[in-house]
């Protein structure tokens, strides 16, 4: 949705998330607006399952090359902590994406990754690759799989390929449905969803 409306208008998508598991779980929602190349102003929360941490992200960037078969945008958030297990925390977040269609087929793709970058001691240095996935596009839905995966400070890399499965309604917007295998062998559904207003 983002990637596709490059006019000099503004444009707002709003995403949300939810994932449910018996290990992990966590609900996503974002606001986005665009106007041309410029993305300001993005903002969002998100929580993993628990009351006492949550996260408040605020920031925009830019649309850094808008091609007919690979799209880059690039942003920075500051991110605020909040909540008891918080203890402030504070962080710069670079965020990166990526689309990619590949030529004389119905392959698409989407790669976003990001990297908190600590502002406080409270900090922890964290990667996050939220997604590299490759879909095939059917008329009114995508099916494909991808590859995402965490590291926090020391911690060794956590690994976790999913499944993936897009609805397109057209004006009600897109529903992604995640399955996705966690560490340890377990598993997650989410719920991916977007729309976008003009």
């Amino acid at each position: 949705m983002l990637v596709a409306r490059l006019n000099a208008g503004v444009d707002t998508d709003f995403f949300a998330r939810a994932a449910m598991s018996n290990v992990a779980s966590y609900h996503f929602l974002e606001v986005v607006q665009t106007r041309g190349r410029l993305v300001l102003p993005d903002f969002g929360y998100v929580d993993f399952g628990h009351s006492n941490y949550r996260e408040l992200f605020g920031g925009g960037g830019s649309v850094i090359y808008p091609g007919k078969y690979l799209t880059w945008i690039q942003e920075a958030y500051f991110v605020r902590a909040v909540g008891p297990a918080a203890k402030g925390a504070a962080y710069i977040q670079p965020w990166s994406f990526v689309g990619y269609s590949i030529p004389h087929t119905k392959l698409v793709g989407q790669t976003v990754y990001f990297i908190y970058l600590p502002l406080n001691t409270a900090a922890r240095i964290q990667q996050v690759l939220d997604r590299a996935k490759l879909e095939y596009e059917f008329n009114r839905f995508k099916l494909g799989a991808g590859y995402a995966g965490y590291k926090f400070d020391g911690s060794p890399w956590q690994n976790k390929p999913f499944l993936t499965c897009t609805v397109k309604t057209g004006r009600a917007g897109s529903f992604e449905f995640w399955a996705q295998r966690l560490p340890g062998n377990s598993w997650q559904a989410q719920v991916r969803y977007g729309i976008a207003f003009k």
